[in-house]
C-alpha cells in the first residue's frame, strides 16, 4: 500500500534540511526547494530509499515515489486549449 505522506514529512524525518541535503548529496537550497515543491528529483530516490530503511521509514519505497510523481504531474497536466495551440503554432511560424 502506498502512503500519502508528503515530501515535507519525509524531509522532517531528518534532524534538519541541511542534514537531509548532506546525506543525499545535494545542496541545502536544492533540499529546501524539494520540500517547498513537495517533489524530489528521481536521481535521489534510490539514495533516499536506502537511507530511509536505516531511519525506520518503511513507507518510503519506489512505489511511494512513483505514486507521488504520477499524482503531481497528472494533477498539473491540463489539456491544451485551441487558443494555446493557435498561439503555439503562431510562435512556431514566426521562428521559421
Amino acid at each position: 500500500m502506498v502512503n500519502n505522506f508528503y515530501v515535507k514529512s519525509l524531509i522532517e524525518s531528518w534532524e534538519s534540511i541541511r542534514q537531509f541535503a548532506e546525506e543525499i548529496g545535494c545542496s541545502y537550497e536544492a533540499a529546501r526547494k524539494m520540500r517547498d515543491r513537495n517533489s524530489i528529483s528521481p536521481k535521489y530516490w534510490n539514495t533516499i530509499i536506502q537511507l530511509s530503511k536505516s531511519k525506520d521509514l518503511p513507507w518510503v519505497t519506489l512505489d511511494w515515489f512513483l505514486h507521488n510523481y504520477r499524482n503531481k504531474y497528472h494533477r498539473d497536466n491540463h489539456p491544451m486549449t485551441k487558443s494555446k495551440k493557435d498561439m503555439q503554432q503562431l510562435h512556431y511560424e514566426e521562428r521559421k
